[in-house]
């Protein structure tokens, strides 16, 4: 079992996976837990007639969040499944019971949360995602990006990649790094204009020093994903608001089949062929070409371009299939609709 695993979370991943479900709110709280993520506190409820023997005094605040819960609803705010109400038992009954009777005509209901409201900053950028999952390609991963009802307007304002930061256990010493790079995650770490930081570095590198541990040692066979959103900060804390979980498949991951050992080609090519270099002008191909040779390539560097002998000291063939031997790196720079006569062609050359 991953070390950071409680004996209730693994029963939890367990009960979801036989009973062929994603988990329950309170379920996936335990996940949360086990990244050193704290978690609002709640009291969880079958019906509405549980209230009358809930403690509502250990619940802090005047004010609580009423959620539903249901395996099969994940977007519980855009049906009306989330509302905060006066921490008073008889407004909570009116709003639970309502609850049930609109949306258990569609759902099946497992119940409700009862939940703090936490206080923290709701501006732009004042609200995270932190996601686990499985990748095809790439084996588990962790994503850490923009959250909260910004997530889609922030990604496409820093074009997506720059706002969101893709890990993998792999890269698990180079995170200081990887969070440099982005844009997004840089500035909510960085106190502006006499304001603190929205979030605390060091501690969302503690938080994902664990979430890639517990996706190297879970997915997929113990977890499919994990779903934080949104990850806030309050009182130098990071508290998950809400929660996403699905067990994983029961059975371990496949063995390694993907061509790491071909990175390397990609990496340090011993010969390279680039399509689409104009001999004429300085269009994207020939300046591929020109970068190559001024960083000190000295690989074979060959030029697929009819009509021609030499581009910039390059020799030239007419087609791909006239290239003696297989290259490490392909390189095309074309337009999309000539791309992909060329791709098919290198494929079926390979």
């Amino acid at each position: 079992m991953p070390a950071h695993l409680s004996d209730r979370a693994h029963d939890a991943l367990d009960r979801a996976r036989r009973e062929r479900r994603p988990l329950l709110e309170p379920e996936a709280y335990e996940l949360v837990q086990a990244l050193g993520v704290a978690v609002p506190a709640f009291r969880f409820i079958r019906h509405a007639d549980e209230l009358r023997s809930v403690d509502l005094e250990a619940l802090p605040g005047e004010q609580v969040v009423l959620k539903v819960v249901a395996s099969g609803l994940a977007h519980k705010t855009e049906v009306g499944g989330v509302d905060i109400v006066p921490k008073e038992r008889t407004a909570l009954h009116v709003a639970t019971a309502r609850m049930e009777r609109v949306l258990g005509a569609e759902h099946d209901l497992d119940g409700f949360l009862l939940c703090e409201l936490v206080d923290h900053d709701r501006a732009l950028g004042g609200e995270l995602l932190l996601g686990l999952r499985w990748n095809d390609e790439f084996g588990p991963l962790v994503t850490l990006g923009p959250g909260g009802t910004d997530a889609e307007l922030l990604a496409d304002q820093l074009e997506g990649s720059r706002a969101a930061t893709i890990l993998s256990p792999t890269l698990r010493g180079r995170l200081a790094n990887s969070l440099d790079r982005k844009t997004f995650l840089s500035s909510v770490c960085t106190s502006r204009r006499g304001q603190p930081a929205r979030f605390d570095r060091s501690a969302l590198e503690r938080v994902l020093a664990r979430a890639l541990e517990l996706a190297e040692e879970a997915i997929p066979h113990l977890l499919g994903e994990l779903e934080i959103n949104p990850l806030v900060s309050t009182d130098g804390a990071l508290v998950a608001l809400d929660a996403l979980a699905r067990p994983g498949s029961g059975e371990p991951a496949a063995a390694e089949t993907r061509p790491t050992a071909q990175i390397r080609h990609l990496l340090e090519p011993h010969s390279v062929a680039v399509v689409g270099v104009s001999s004429t002008r300085m269009n994207p191909g020939r300046l591929i070409v020109r970068r190559l040779l001024a960083a000190g390539y000295d690989g074979r560097l060959t030029i697929v371009k009819s009509g021609a002998e030499s581009i910039d000291g390059c020799t030239c063939v007419p087609a791909l299939e006239a290239l003696d031997t297989p290259v490490d790196l392909l390189v095309l720079s074309l337009s999309a609709s000539q791309a992909v006569a060329q791709v098919e062609q290198s494929v079926a050359l390979d």
